[in-house]
């Protein structure tokens, strides 16, 4: 395949974006992630399983950013953002 005049390989391309890795999977409880996210929140020692539902989970990834607010942690503050859109839009009534 050529894109703006390059040859692309599709097998190349899927390897490097990995998709499987974005997909969000149930952990149970309400609690969806990415291999991605999982792995951020073991490097903080957030175990998922240990969480009865997403906003306990939210509330001490939030309380540990705002302990933790000198450090640079932009990888769990993205997750928080997701995590805090998923919440609202499970546990919103439209």
């Amino acid at each position: 395949m050529k894109i703006n005049q390059q040859d692309i390989s599709i097998e190349k391309l899927v390897k490097d974006v990995n998709p499987r890795d974005n997909m969000k999977q149930d952990y149970g409880n309400g609690i969806y992630l990415s291999k991605q996210e999982r792995n951020v929140l073991e490097k903080y020692h957030f175990s998922v399983e240990n969480y009865a539902n997403l906003k306990s989970l939210l509330f001490d990834i939030e309380e540990y950013l705002n302990e933790n607010y000198e450090e640079s942690l932009e990888d769990l503050e993205n997750i928080a953002d997701n995590l805090a859109e998923l919440n609202y839009y499970q546990n919103t009534n439209k």
